[in-house]
């Protein structure tokens, strides 16, 4: 396929990322799934990834090292992605300037 994988260092928002992950290999796997996205990131509930990426449940610190270590993000990757999670649920526009910076310079 001429389609590459999604690369979350475009993303400023997981969600979107997870979201065009899933859609790519949904595409490129036959069979691919939430259930079975779910059940092989390890989570038990096998919409818990779908309710994720609509916005209807947040990450916590365990469900993130799953989704880091289950899609195989490298540790700079894997930074990346917390940060733009930690971004997403900030509290306050100084949460989210903090994570931003973050995101920022890993992206240069």
């Amino acid at each position: 396929m001429d389609e590459k994988i999604p690369h979350v260092f475009n993303y400023l928002c997981y969600r979107s990322f997870l979201s065009d992950y899933y859609k790519w290999h949904k595409k490129n796997t036959y069979g691919f799934s939430y259930r079975l996205m779910a059940g092989t990131l390890g989570f038990t509930s096998p919409n818990f990834l779908k309710l994720v990426i609509d916005g209807e449940r947040n990450l916590g610190k365990e469900s993130l090292e799953k989704i880091t270590q289950g899609i195989g993000l490298n540790k700079l990757e894997a930074e990346y992605f917390s940060y733009l999670v930690f971004f997403d649920q900030a509290r306050d526009t100084v949460g989210k300037n903090y994570y931003y910076g973050l995101l920022a310079s890993l992206r240069s």
